[in-house]
């Protein structure tokens, strides 16, 4: 379950406009989440199973499938997966990606913490917080608006001085 203040998020908008130009709110990028949440349904992304949001009360409650599990693993870590345990996780995973982008999502903050295991041992892609969607061919990112932890971002949304780039 994610639970979300909304006095924070909006509190949050407020403070980011006098810094930087962000187009999309905190709250607003909720909202987008579930949205993107509601519409999906693979083995292999986490489910969105309830949303309570009462316009007279502050918190914002996300209910999700339970995955006991955990994630992957911890990084840094002292025991690496094996070989066979990694293949099977980025196997799963990119079964969950491929469905992601058929549904023109992108994901913008894939790492270890965000790979759950099941009980059963299959893997679900989590946190899709900074998910954005694309539509055409030609779709671009601004790599000004491109969130996620940039440990483990593509390195073309890094480099400085370029504005776009586009996806494949």
């Amino acid at each position: 379950m994610k639970i979300l203040s909304k006095r924070r998020l909006i509190r949050q908008a407020g403070l980011s406009k006098r810094g930087q130009n962000k187009p999309i709110s905190p709250l607003e990028r909720v909202y987008r989440e579930i949205a993107v949440l509601k519409k999906i349904d693979h083995p292999n992304v986490v489910k969105l199973v309830e949303v309570l949001d009462d316009p007279m009360e502050d918190s914002l409650y996300m209910v999700f499938e339970l995955v006991k599990q955990g994630h992957v693993l911890s990084i840094p870590t002292d025991a690496p997966l094996n070989e066979d345990k990694a293949w099977f996780v980025f196997r799963e995973t990119l079964l969950g990606l491929e469905y992601l982008h058929y549904q023109h999502i992108i994901h913008g903050d894939l790492k270890p913490e965000n790979l759950l295991i099941t009980e059963s041992g299959h893997v679900k892609i989590a946190d899709l917080g900074v998910c954005n969607e694309f539509f055409g061919e030609d779709a671009k990112i601004s790599s000004g608006t491109t969130a996620g932890t940039p440990a483990f971002r593509a390195p073309e949304s890094l480099r400085l001085g370029q504005e776009r780039f586009y996806l494949y």
